[in-house]
């Protein structure tokens, strides 16, 4: 079994208008080009209008223009968008393009007109070169107008982004890169995405950005920046942690030579040093530090672990006990 395609959906609807009756008759009349307006829906870009001006004027319109009365008294363009434009071209040097050959198609309900949408989108995918946007837009209105189809109870079987995918004769993954950026990629890049300054590869990866790093990424790229694949996926990417500094020792530093103020606080230290070691008794008397078993060599009266001596500072006389630990003093008479 052959797999459900565009073709088969359209030749369904027309099976079905072809039993409707001769109100769906197309006619042909020539239009004053000032009534005829663009349909609000295309989005196919109108380029090379002078070239095909030129071919017009030499060999004449090819293919009329097909339209359909809209409610403010005018038509509608269906179909030839470039060819309406070309005509208002030659319409200023020659009024004989004024009147333009139209197939005009009866009023038709919203469905008849989605159809017709879809008819226009299936032509236009098989004959012209489309821009990556415009491939894009096609897949877009494509889906709305197919989703709206099956909630109106139109049987359209399998995946849309398959059948998508079929009519623009591309892959389902390429049509899923084209809903990112359809749906995801603000305006800003959606212009340069249209004026072909970016691809869909970089705008599909744009699209997968947070909206407040689009906008950043777009104010860089505005100021020169470039805005390939790369460098988008150097944006995305996290940033790596900061090296640890390396250890780096420091350098041992030439002491400075003594000043005579260091040589001073060095005397003070010295004369208030912590009794921290056992040759260091302090004198009650005047609180300062001597040399206790220096000074007890020189007096007659000592024994073991009690000695008697003289303060070299003040002169006060102490007894001196020597514990496991430090000296305790006391004095015996003070220096007259």
């Amino acid at each position: 079994m052959s797999k459900f395609s565009m073709k088969d959906l359209l030749n369904s609807h027309s099976k079905a208008e072809a039993h409707s009756g001769p109100e769906n008759m197309i006619e042909l009349e020539y239009i004053d080009i000032d009534s005829i307006s663009p349909d609000k829906n295309n989005f196919y870009s109108i380029s090379d209008i002078e070239r095909l001006a030129d071919s017009i004027a030499m060999v004449g319109l090819q293919q009329i223009l097909v339209v359909r009365p809209n409610k403010a008294g005018g038509y509608t363009l269906i179909s030839g968008h470039r060819r309406l434009e070309a005509l208002r071209l030659l319409v200023q040097h020659n009024p004989k393009y004024r009147k333009v050959p139209c197939k005009v198609e009866a009023e038709q309900s919203n469905i008849d007109e989605m159809f017709n949408e879809l008819r226009l989108i299936e032509g236009n995918a098989t004959t012209r070169q489309h821009t990556d946007y415009e491939k894009t837009q096609q897949a877009a209105r494509l889906k709305d107008i197919l989703l709206t189809l099956k909630k109106r109870g139109v049987n359209i079987p399998g995946r849309l982004r398959d059948l998508i995918a079929e009519t623009l004769n591309t892959s389902a993954a390429k049509v899923g890169r084209m809903e990112n950026v359809a749906n995801n990629l603000i305006p800003e890049f959606q212009q340069e995405f249209q004026k072909e300054a970016i691809n869909l590869s970089v705008a599909n990866e744009l699209a997968g950005m947070p909206e407040d790093e689009q906008k950043a990424a777009y104010e860089d790229y505005r100021q020169g920046e470039k805005m390939t694949m790369n460098d988008v996926k150097e944006r995305k990417a996290p940033s790596p942690a900061p090296a640890p500094a390396p250890y780096k020792a420091e350098s041992a530093k030439e002491p400075e030579p003594p000043t005579a103020i260091d040589a001073q606080e060095r005397q003070e230290d010295c004369d208030q040093e912590p009794t921290t070691s056992l040759d260091m008794a302090k004198c009650p008397a005047c609180g300062k530090l001597f040399d206790a078993v220096s000074e007890s060599g020189r007096l007659d009266h000592f024994h073991q672990h009690s000695r008697s001596l003289q303060c070299p500072h003040c002169g006060t006389y102490l007894a001196v006990t020597i514990s496991s630990v430090e000296w305790f003093c006391k004095i015996i008479q003070e220096n007259e």
